[in-house]
This record gives structure tokens, sequence and C-alpha cells, in this order.
């Protein structure tokens, strides 16, 4: 039979690429919202202060959720990476960033739970957590 872990691998590299996609297009998105109200607001006589307030509240929204969807973007790529090149640690990579993939349904949800049954479940890596120490002899 052959093993399915390296598409598990790939859906994780190809789902944080994806991921990456909307941080790019958030960010144009935003930084044309305070363009346009820059220019907008520039004759007006307290335009400064308003493009001010607009810049530093949406630089904060923009730097949270555009941080946050980066990091796990790239952790899962780093995963998949791992998972297709048979590092153990790949396996529990992919698995933690399976547990926040849980909410976002449906293509998430289906991911994560995918990933569970495929490396824990139905190919468990070869090889022990722990592994048994010999014997001492008498």
């Amino acid at each position: 039979m052959k093993s399915i872990r390296p598409l598990v691998g790939a859906l994780h590299i190809g789902f944080g690429v994806l991921s990456l996609l909307p941080v790019v297009v958030v960010s144009a998105v935003f930084g044309g919202v305070w363009g346009l109200v820059a220019v907008g607001a520039a004759r007006h006589p307290d335009g400064a202060l308003a493009t001010t307030v607009l810049g530093v509240g949406l630089g904060a929204i923009l730097l949270v959720v555009l941080c946050t969807t980066a990091l796990l973007g790239l952790v899962s790529i780093a995963g998949g990476v791992g998972v297709v090149r048979g590092e153990r640690w790949g396996d529990w990579v992919t698995a933690a960033v399976s547990v926040v993939h849980l909410v976002n349904p449906p293509l998430g949800s289906l991911l994560a739970l995918f990933t569970v049954w495929v490396l824990f479940v139905r190919e468990p890596a070869r090889g022990e957590v722990f592994p048994r120490a010999d014997p001492m002899p008498l």
C-alpha cells in the first residue's frame, strides 16, 4: 500500500501558501484606503488628525491580523515540508497547526481531521516517542 503521508504534507504546504495570499491582498487594500483618506483629507483643517488616527487604527488591526495569518501560514508550510521529508517533528507541527485550522470551516476542519487520521491513526510514524532501553545484564 502506498503511503499518503506526503499528500498531507503537500496539502499543508498548499494551505499555508494560500493563507499568505490574503496577507498581500489585505495589505494592499488597507494601504489603498489609507492613501485615499490622506489625499481626500489633505485640504481639510482636521485632515492631518484624521489621517493619523486612521493610519494608527488600520495599522494596529493590520499588524495583528496579518502577523497572525502569516505566522500560521509559515508554520503550516514548515510542518508540511517536515511531513513530506518524513521528519517526526513535522507530524507534531502539522498536528498543532491542524488544531488551529479546526476554526476554519469547512476546508480547515477537513484538513485538520484528515491530518490527524493519516498521521496518527492510519499511518503512524515508525519509531517510538520514548525508545525502550536495553535490560541491564545481571
